[in-house]
Formats: structure tokens, sequence, C-alpha cells
């Protein structure tokens, strides 16, 4: 199977491929990469097996526009070829010559007042450039022998077109006659028009876009096109407006230049095409490739069958030494029987090259024969209507059944089982564990293997998708674990159902009359309403039906069926199969029913319920409710203050702008508020919650949830289960609930409350209170003046940075204050208090505990039983309290304090001169003092109490020791 060979780095050293490179035009001599303002132009010549070479480069002369932005263009100008591209930050062209060994003459600007700025350009082999202007029209024009543009005429957007602010331009040539393609940065469609030849007038032709339910995404990118299988086909990229996620949309142009939708992908956690920043398409054989690269750090490659729908075959991302951290530019030329990919990164010097050998490339096969079979090659075979035998023979193939029953065979190599709807039964007889690949991705709406019913037989195993059946069998015979049929299972690209509606002008059509009821027949019906109350029935076929104005209800029947409901408030019923719902403007019900079901409420308050099966919802304007009852469901919100409710099983619910409540449901919900107050509650299952920017309350009930509260001032509850929360940024609180949690603040002033179970707790940065609870916890303060509570049992309390608050509570704790002025105190039990760095306060309180003041001028009390009492460093001052106590002063001029009934004391390291004795025992001189030395040094006595001082004597002890109080 063709997949990426990381080839090398290049350019590093090469003047104009430091840095900065904005993109790549393939040229007759091979590729020139072109910069931003401080660069310029190299030409590349990429060879089969090794790397490019740099021939020849020249600056920018640092004039104002000097740089990419968009796509630069090759054009024939008075019978020489020149890179032309449009101004940067003026108007006008920027020219460079280029000669036949790829060389650049020296650049040249021309002043073109018409054009818009930066906007694209292209031209026609007919000799007219197309290009977007300042008025917001499309122009054509004409070239001189000097370059200089002459317009000749314009063509405006209309309501029905997409050519407002272009941000591609295409030339596709079908049938002889040669169509403009324009991708609208601003209304997410696609326009064809038609040239005259003898004057390069536009005439429109076609639209496909956002308003005919075609799902491209807000940011246009690029337009590429393809001659395969007798179809003339294009691909639009686009990126949504977070610039997160991408599209790759196939459109087919027809010999009239009417578009069609064959195919919409969107990228995955499997594929590298997310902020899509490069995209080419490589036809080689009959077969064609495609490269998508994005900012997410990688690179994907797909292949595309002859209808135009998209297969996914290997993806690659950014490791040490592969150059791929946030891709600027990419282009691949083909080179013998390979593909090389030629890349740019904002981060690293030069360049990254990949190549794709195409030498096992086998043969297209198609037919509706019952028999067919493969090369010992890499070949692709795609089953008919009937019930068909699809043999792969040797090599890595690609074997996609049709309609029918039919039996797939695919040989040695590494094949890839591309599995279509069909309702029915069809057979793998030799799958191989590790090796073969079973492709799930013609399935719109179909993302996890949770959504399928899996069952292991002693000769392999089964799927089952509603009413389609696939028999695994393996190659030897043996059993598939359910693990092995799930891991051997691809969903590498999300792909959405297609809206299958015309591109025709309905502009000055008659619409019904009022009030219609219209019935679809057992085949492939489009039936539209009008502007009354209609009454709309697809019953069975995958048919088209569409509302209009007024409050209708359709219903969608079987079959895999394309709803739209207009304007008005209307209700959708989607019916047994695959079906696309759009409620369109106004207060709308939409139900997808049974099948793997596709909704969108569009603007208004719509309510929207999946069904029986892996639903997606798309919720759109307005204030929505969203239910997916049963089936792994994708929810989102949109715009507006929503309500998402999983239901049953896996869900995924994104709530979007607004104040959102999303209610998780049963089993494993993955939950994701976005900006806005948000409340999430994941209820019963192990959930994921996010909550985003904004104030939000996360609630994650029962069972062992994951909560992260995002931006602003959080309320996070794991509730019942083993629960991880954190908080974000801002002022949160957070209650941990039963059993063992693990709780983390982050920024901002925090309040972490353990509650039931063995809990750990971390404030971060900011003045944080923690209270352990229950049970054996851990508590971390981190950064700010910190408040530590540990509560009942065994607890271990760490200040961090800052003038910390540590109590211990009940239990056996440990303590520790780290850096800052800290307040320790044990209370009840044997505890242990380490001050740490900074002038600290460590109260023992009752039992036997043991404190350690650390560095800085500390304060200890032992408080009640016997404790063991360690300055540290610097002047500190020792209060030994009831109980036979052991104190050591360690470095500095330290004080020992005593009160009537001490019992018996003991100073390890007491110092002459440096170190002194405090008594509270009602004496007032050294005479009143009770002193005999014993065999480790002086025992220095008064009424209810003693101290035995190591080392010292009567001779060496005298008044300057002894502070009397």
């Amino acid at each position: 199977m063709p997949g990426f060979q990381h080839r090398g780095l290049l350019g590093q050293a090469a003047e104009y491929l430091e840095s900065d490179v904005r993109g790549f035009l393939a040229v007759p001599a091979g590729i020139i990469a072109i910069g931003g303002p401080n660069g310029g132009l190299s030409t590349l010549v990429p060879a089969a097996g090794s790397l490019a070479r740099v021939t020849a480069g020249t600056g920018f002369d640092g004039g104002p526009g000097r740089s990419l932005r968009g796509e630069a263009n090759l054009i024939d100008i008075a019978g020489t070829q020149a890179v032309v591209m449009t101004n940067s930050t003026g108007t006008g062209l920027l020219q460079y010559r280029v000669n036949a060994d790829g060389s650049l003459g020296v650049g040249a600007s021309v002043a073109v007042p018409e054009l818009a700025v930066g906007g694209p350009l292209t031209s026609s082999a007919g000799g007219y450039i197309f290009a977007a202007r300042a008025d917001g029209t499309i122009g054509t024009f004409t070239a001189d022998a000097s370059g200089r543009l002459q317009a000749i005429s314009s063509v405006a957007d209309t309501a029905q077109t997409y050519g407002a602010a272009p941000a591609a331009l295409r030339m596709v040539e079908v049938a002889g006659k040669e169509f403009l393609l324009t991708f609208s940065r601003s209304e997410a469609g696609v326009t064809s028009y038609a040239v005259n030849p003898a004057n390069g007038a536009l005439t429109a032709k076609g639209s496909l876009g956002a308003q005919e339910g075609l799902g491209i995404n807000d940011t246009a990118i690029c337009l590429r096109n393809v001659d395969i299988g007798g179809r003339s086909l294009v691909i639009a990229a686009s990126m949504d407006a977070s610039a997160a996620g991408a599209a790759l949309t196939v459109l087919e142009i027809d010999a009239g230049g009417a578009l069609v939708a064959r195919d919409h992908v969107g990228d995955s956690r499997d594929t590298r095409f997310g902020r899509i920043q490069g995209l080419e398409i490589i036809e080689h054989e009959g077969r064609a490739y495609v490269i998508a690269a994005g900012g997410d750090d990688g690179i994907s490659l797909l292949t595309m069958l002859p209808d135009g729908r998209l297969i996914h075959l290997d993806t690659i991302a950014h490791d040490l030494g592969l150059g791929l951290e946030s891709i600027s530019a990419m282009t691949a030329i083909k080179a013998a029987d390979a593909i090389e990919v030629i890349l740019a990164s904002q981060t690293n010097a030069g360049l990254t090259q990949f190549t794709v050998s195409l030498a096992q490339q086998g043969q297209t096969i198609s037919g509706n024969a019952a028999v067919q079979n493969g090369t010992a090659q890499d070949d692709l075979i795609i089953g008919g209507d009937g019930d068909n035998a699809l043999l792969g023979g040797a090599g890595d193939d690609i074997l996609l059944d049709g309609a029918g029953s039919d039996t797939l065979t695919g040989g040695a190599g590494r094949d890839i089982f591309l599995l279509s709807p069909d309702d029915a039964t069809d057979d793998i007889t030799d799958f191989q564990l590790g090796e073969d690949r079973i492709d799930l991705t013609l399935r719109a709406g179909l993302y996890s293997p949770n959504d399928i019913a899996i069952s292991s037989t002693s000769w392999g195993a089964r799927l089952t998708i509603g009413d389609d059946v696939t028999n695994i069998r393996t190659s030897n015979g043996t059993r598939l674990e359910l693990e092995d049929v799930r891991a051997a299972l691809a969903f590498d690209l999300e792909r959405t159902p297609i809206v299958e509606t015309n591109d025709v002008d309905p502009q000055g059509l008659p619409l019904p009359s009022p009030a219609v009821t219209l019935t679809g027949t057992a085949g492939q019906d489009r039936l539209e309403g009008g502007i009354g109350d209609d009454s709309i029935d697809g019953e069975d076929g995958e048919d088209v039906l569409i509302g209009n104005d007024g409050n209708d209800t359709i219903k969608g029947g079987r079959g895999s069926d394309s709803i739209l409901g207009g304007s008005g408030d209307d209700l959708l019923l989607g019916g047994k199969a695959l079906d696309t719902l759009r409620g369109g403007a106004g207060d709308d019900r939409l139900e997808g029913h049974k099948g793997f079901d596709l909704v969108y409420g569009d603007a208004g308050n719509d309510t929207l319920t999946g069904g029986l099966h892996a639903d997606t919802l798309y919720g759109g304007d307005g204030n929505d409710s969203l239910l997916g009852e049963m089936g792994h469901d994708l929810l989102y919100g949109g715009d507006g203050n929503d309500i998402l409710e999983g239901g049953v099983e896996f869900d995924t619910l994104i709530g979007g702008e607004g104040d959102d409540t999303l209610l998780g449901g049963a089993h494993r919900d993955t939950l994701q508020g976005g900006n806005g107050n948000d409340f999430l509650n994941g209820q019963n299952g192990f959930d994921l919650l996010e909550g985003g920017a904004g104030d939000d309350t996360l609630i994650g009930e029962a069972n062992a949830d994951t909560i992260y509260g995002g931006d602003g001032d959080d309320s996070l509850d794991g509730s019942d289960g083993f629960d991880f929360l954190d908080g974000g940024r801002g002022n949160d609180t957070m209650f941990g609930g039963a059993n063992a949690d693990r709780m983390f603040g982050r920024e901002g002033h925090d309040a972490l409350y353990g509650e039931v179970g063995h809990d750990h707790l971390e404030g971060g940065a900011g003045n944080d209170l923690l209270s352990g609870g229950i049970d054996f916890d851990t508590l971390i303060g981190g950064d700010g003046n910190d408040t530590l509570l540990g509560g009942a049992h065994r607890d271990t309390l760490i200040g961090g940075d800052g003038d910390d608050y540590l109590n211990g509570q009940n239990g056996f704790d440990r303590l520790e204050g780290g850096t800052g002025h800290d307040t320790l105190i044990g209370e009840a039990n044997a505890d242990t208090l380490i001050g740490g760095a900074g002038d600290d306060r460590l109260d023992g309180g009752e039992g036997f505990d043991r404190l350690d003041g650390g560095t800085g001028d500390d304060t200890l009390i032992g408080g009640a039983n016997a404790d063991t009492l360690l300055g540290g460093d610097g002047d500190d001052w020792l209060f030994a309290g009831i109980g036979n106590d052991f104190m050591r002063g360690g470095a500095g001029a330290d004080v020992f304090v005593f009160n009537r009934g001490d019992e018996f004391n003991r100073i390890a390291d007491f110092e002459n001169g440096t170190d002194r004795l405090m008594l509270e025992t009602g004496d007032n001189a050294i005479s009143d003092l009770r002193r005999h030395e014993a065999p480790l040094g002086l025992v220095v006595a008064w009424e209810g109490g003693q101290v035995l001082m190591d080392g010292m004597s009567i001779a060496s002890f005298d008044s300057s020791d002894v502070i009397f109080l």
C-alpha cells in the first residue's frame, strides 16, 4: 500500500529557503518556492528517489507588497511563462519570468488598480486572465507583451452564486469547454462559470455550498481538480473559523458546468489535515492520489475512487527530524513512478521531502462480472450491483463490495476491505490479523467500533450494522477476539452524508399552491412544498424532500433521505435508514428515528431527537434542545443557550456558544461546554467533562469521571467514583465526593474539598483552600498563600511556595510548609511537621509529634505528649509543652522555653553563650534551680519538670544561659 517515506531535509543553508516559505508553484523545470517579504523565489528540481536540488534563486527587492499572499500562478505572457501573484499589501501584480532551465528573471511590479489586495488569479488556455477585483466582482483581463493587464469584462456575485471575496480561482476543462471555478471566502460555496472563448466573458452555470446543505467549513482555502474514470472532479479544501478542523469536499462538474456533490470528509484523530495548509492531487495511470498537509503537524495520503469518494491510506505526524511542525506550505509532483512531496515549516529551517512510491500500483477493476480477478500488484477492485466475487491476488489491494452479497478474498499482501452499506450479507474469506484492515468510512456518521455489533466465531467474527452483515473468516480458520476486530476496523475519515440537491437557480419558478400534500414513490423522488403548511411523505427510495415556506410536516420513509424544512416551524421525521435532516429557519422539530442520521436544526429554537442508532445532531443558531436517545451520538449545540442530553450509550456532547446544559445519560460520555456559563452533568458512566470558557458547573455523578473546568470561575463535583478534577484558570470550587479522587485547582484562588475517600488535592497557583475530608488524603498547596485542612485520618499536607496555613486535624498527619512563612498545626495524634524555608510556626498539638523547623527563624510548640522538636537553621524558639520532649535547636541562636510541669525533656545541642533557656517555672535565679551532672550532660530541674542538656556541665552553665519569666 502506498505510504510516506521520509527522504530528508534540504535547503537549510539556501538563502531564500531558510525560513518563511509561504507557497509553491509547479513549473516545467521543477518547483518554485516562494517566501515572505524578506525572502524570495527559489527553483527546486525534484528527482525520483533523491532529494530535490536547489538550482536558482532570486530575492524580493524589499518593495511594498513583495511577498506571497494566496496562491501564485504560471501565466503565459507574450509567449513567455511568468510566475505571477497579486501584491500582498497593494493593488497590482508581481511578475517573474521563468526561463526554460528554471532560472528566474528580475521581478517586475505592474500596477493594476482594479485588483483586490492579495486576491487570487488564474489564466485560461485561451489566454484570458481572471482575478478578483477591488469592487467585489471577478474580472476578465488580457496581458500585453509588457505584462500589463487590460480589463475586458467582469461578473458580479448574486444571491444564487458564490463569487464574493473568492479565496481561490481554478480553471477546469470539461469536454473541450473551459470553466472558471470560484471558492468564496465569505459564503462557503463554489460556483462554476462558463468561459466564452471569443471574449472571455463569464456566465454562471452551477453553484453548491452551505445554502444547498453542503457542509463546507467557514474558511475557504483552495481548489484542486483531476480527471479520472471519465469524470471531472474538484476538491474544495476548507477549515472552520477556529482553525482547528478541516474538510475536503469533492464536487463533479459536468459538460454543462453543473456541480454535483460526491463526497465530504473531515479531519479526524487518525488524519493530519486540520488547519489545512496545502492540498495536491496527483493522477497516475488512471488513479488519483490526494496529499493534504495540516497545521496540526502532519500530512495525510488518500486515494480517490472513480466516483469521487476519498479513502485514507497513510498519515504521518511530526517527530524529531521530520520537519512537519507548524507546516506553512506543501506541494507534490510526480517523478517517474513516485510522488515527491515537499513541505515548508514555520519553525524549522529549510524544507523537508517525502516520497510516495507508486511502483506497485496495479489496475482499477470494476463492473458486474461474477468474478473479478486482480493482479500481483496493488489493485483497486470495485464490486457491481450483483453478487460478486472479488479476488485481489498478490499485492496490497483495495476491495470495495458493491450492492448484493459479495465474497471478498484479499490474497497475499496488506489488503483493505472497503465495506459499503447495502443491506446484504458479505463474506471476507482470508482476513489476516495484523496485516489487513476493514474500512468502514463509507458509512457516513459511523465513527466508532462501539456502534457495531461484533460477535466472535470459531472461524473468525461477524459484524452487524443494521441490516448489513459481514462474515470475517480468517486465513487460518481461527477465532478473532473482539479486541482483534476492533483493532482492525478503520474509522480514519469523518464522512458526512451528502444532501442531494441540484444547483438549478430557482428564481422565477412558481411555487406550488399553499398546503399541498405530496407522496413519493418506491424510487428516488424529489418533492418540494410551497409557501403553505405542506405534508410530504417520501415513502421508499433515497428521496430529496424540501418543505420551503410554511410550517411543514415531512416524513422520510424507508431509504436514505435528505430532508430540508425551509422557513417555518417544521416537523421532520427521518425514517428507517441513514437520513439527513435540515430544519432551516424557524423553530423546528426534527427526529432521526432509525438509522445513522445527520440532523441540523439551523436557525431557530429547535428540538432534535436522534433515535435508535449513532446519530449526529447540530443545533445551529437559537436555543435548541438535543436528545441523542439510543446509539453512540454526537450532539453539537451551536450558538444559543442549548440543552443537550445524550441518552443511552457512549455519547459526545458539545455545547458551543451560549449558556448550555449538557446531560450525559447512561454509559461513558464526553461533554464539552464551550464558551458560556454551562451546566454539565455526566450522570451514569465513566464520563469526560470539559467546561471551556465561562463560569461553569460540572457534576460527574456515578462512576469514575474526568472533569476539566477550563477558563472561568467553575464549580466541579466528582460525586461518586474515583474522579479526576482539574479546575483550570479562574477561582474554582471543587468537591471530590465519594471514593479516592484527584483534584487540581491550577491557576486562581481555588477551594478544593476532597470529602470521602483517599484524595489527592493540588491547589496550583493562587491562594487556595484545600480540605481533605474523610480518609487518607494528600494536599499540595502550590504557589500562593494557601490553607490546607487535613480532616480525619492520616493526611499529607504540603504547602509549597507562599505563606501557608496547614492544619492536620485528626489522624497521624505529615505537614510540610515549603517556602514562605508558614503555620503548621498537627492537632490530634502523632504528627510530623516540617516547616521548610521561611520563618514558620509549628504546633504539634496532641500526640507524639515530630517538628522540624527547617531554615529560617521558626517557632516550634510541642504540645501534649512526648514530642521531637528540631529547630534547624535560624534563630528558633522551641516550646516543650507537656510530656518528655526531645529538642535540637540546630544552627543559630535558639531559645528553649519550659513551663512548670513540663516533665522530663532533653536538649541535644545546647550551645553556651548562644542558646538560651526561657523558664516560666516561678524561679527567679539560677540558684533556685536544681542542677546535677549526668553521663550525657547537665540536668537542670524545677518544680514539676527538668531538662537534660547534652554535653553541658555545671561549670559551663551560668546565668547568661537562662531567661526567667
